[in-house]
């Protein structure tokens, strides 16, 4: 069974469009509990400063998640504020055994930095996502098509190679 945070059911653990939330700001946890235990948030607010004010708070209630939930599968984390992105965070999710999910756009400062200032904490996998600008301006720019490239971006490909290359040499059994 899925709950959300109202303890509503819902149908798919893994598909929003089933849980009747409008946007991808929820975490879900399937649970057989009828309902979700204040101890153990199931959902954290996104780029709402007013439900989750600091940093701290996160952490504390996505610490509380991470021992309350089963460790069968692997858990990535994805951040939209930039300024939590810090040592502090990388210190959190590598304590945790969590993966960080580098999120190139969408208003984040760019991936490399973070890589290249926090790579050392990173234990494991990683997910790598690459948004492009608002999806409104760039269908202006086009007409609503979406076969043409109207902001190459090769330069940060390449960067991204690099990048990935140094992930691969840091996850790699010292000889």
């Amino acid at each position: 069974m899925v709950l959300d945070a109202a303890g509503t059911r819902n149908r798919c653990p893994v598909c929003l469009r089933h849980t009747g939330m409008r946007s991808r700001s929820r975490i879900l946890v399937a649970r057989k509990a009828r309902r979700p235990s204040a101890q153990t948030p199931s959902s954290f607010p996104y780029l709402n400063g007013q439900k989750m004010v600091s940093q701290r708070e996160l952490l504390g209630r996505l610490g509380g998640f991470i021992d309350a939930v089963p460790r069968a599968l692997p858990i990535a984390v994805e951040l939209r504020n930039p300024w939590w992105i810090d040592r502090r965070y990388f210190e959190f999710i590598a304590e945790k055994g969590l993966f960080h999910v580098f999120l190139q756009g969408y208003f984040m400062p760019a991936i490399f930095e973070a890589w290249k200032k926090y790579g050392s904490f990173i234990r494991g996998s990683v997910v790598i996502r690459l948004y492009g600008p608002v999806r409104e301006g760039i269908e202006k720019q086009t007409g609503e098509s979406w076969d043409l490239i109207v902001a190459p971006k090769d330069e940060e490909l390449s960067r991204l190679v690099d990048m990935m290359s140094d992930m691969r040499i840091a996850a790699s059994p010292s000889t």
